[in-house]
């Protein structure tokens, strides 16, 4: 079973906290982008 201990999936397991506090940012802000871009988006269509 020594081959695990090199594995790609271990390494993923090994993920810090902060690179996932980082992912989750990224998430954030990506959703809130769309969100506003959804808005902006519907509020035009809607003054045509």
């Amino acid at each position: 079973m020594r081959f695990l201990d090199k594995s790609p999936f271990r390494n993923r397991m090994r993920r810090t906290d902060s690179e996932q506090a980082r992912i989750e940012m990224k998430s954030f802000e990506e959703t809130k982008y769309l969100r506003r871009y959804s808005e902006l988006k519907s509020s035009i269509g809607s003054n045509v």
